[in-house]
């Protein structure tokens, strides 16, 4: 009888992670020169480590999880395929080639895959492809915007501040293009548990997003592409102990570096969230640090985190 008391109570806990993130075992130990972070368990959504996880900041490119995530909700929605095609226009070209932004150069009036496009947006963080996605399913930034808010709240997240579907500060370039005026908001905002909801849901719900951020590079109209994500195979920061599958990079000025993974460890996929990094460099290292940490420092127990004191 005892023993079936304590087999109900821990799966009372376990469904209750599945619902809600917690912190009962967070730990804050790690340090970091980070403006927050996050590490959670994916499966449960419990947090295992944070620091100012709460806290709202810019974070560029980083935002394009949740615009993928709206995207593939809207092609279950609309019956699209991968391989159903989006022209380009004259601006979304315009801005693939703008010297300010990172991007790759698309053709006006070419039409392109709705997976090539998704993959030069998660791959290469490209903006120009983020927005003809975006586009293509609204019609227009405005629409995308309201579509990406009501997703957030959808996922328990209040206090969205957001202002396009790429990332990009919100510039007089920006406004006069895409007609997106919002006062005293230039760029996206979200806080690292808010990223840390987006890309738990967003695998979960659409784990072949994975297939595609797990990949060092790819070949596209005969030019390779190759990932931001320095910690993939091949890459600067690569580290054989832990097999990173993704997740997203982003850089601006405001937001500093950031980076979103996930890798497994201990049999368990975790997903790190670390924002404004000071450079590009630190945030693979330090996520790196963070792996470490974790694999060194907890133990797991019944399917609960727990830190080792």
């Amino acid at each position: 009888m005892r023993r079936l008391q304590i087999i109900l109570i821990i799966s009372i806990t376990l469904l209750f992670m599945n619902m809600t993130s917690f912190n009962i075992y967070a730990s804050n130990k790690f340090t970091t020169d980070a403006k927050s972070g996050i590490a959670i368990d994916e499966k449960s959504g419990q947090i295992i480590w944070e620091k100012n996880d709460k806290q709202v900041l810019s974070v560029g490119s980083i935002s394009k999880l949740l615009s993928v995530y709206v995207v593939e909700d809207k092609m279950i929605e609309h019956h699209l395929k991968l391989s159903d095609k989006i022209v380009i226009n004259k601006q979304e070209a315009q801005l693939s080639r703008n010297s300010l932004t990172t991007d790759i150069p698309l053709k006006d009036k070419h039409a392109y895959s709705i997976k090539d496009l998704l993959i030069r947006a998660l791959i290469k963080s490209s903006n120009a492809s983020m927005l003809a996605l975006a586009n293509s399913i609204s019609g227009n930034q405005n629409n995308f915007v309201k579509l990406m808010k009501i997703k957030a709240k959808r996922l328990g997240i209040k206090d969205v501040k957001l202002v396009n579907s790429n990332g990009l500060p919100n510039t007089k370039f920006f406004k006069n293009n895409y007609n997106v005026h919002k006062k005293n908001m230039i760029s996206n905002k979200l806080s690292a548990e808010d990223i840390g909801i987006i890309s738990r849901n967003l695998i979960l719900h659409y784990p072949s997003i994975l297939s595609i951020t797990s990949k060092s590079d790819f070949n596209l109209d005969g030019s390779d592409i190759k990932s931001t994500n320095e910690m993939l195979p091949g890459g600067n920061f690569y580290d054989k102990k832990f097999k990173v599958k993704g997740l997203k990079t982003g850089t601006t000025v405001r937001a500093g570096s950031c980076f979103v993974a996930i890798t497994s460890i201990k049999r368990h996929n975790v997903i790190t969230v670390l924002l404004g990094t000071n450079n590009n460099d630190d945030r693979f290292e330090q996520t790196d640090r963070l792996f470490n940490y974790i694999n060194s420092h907890y133990v797991v127990h019944h399917g609960i985190w727990k830190h080792n004191k």
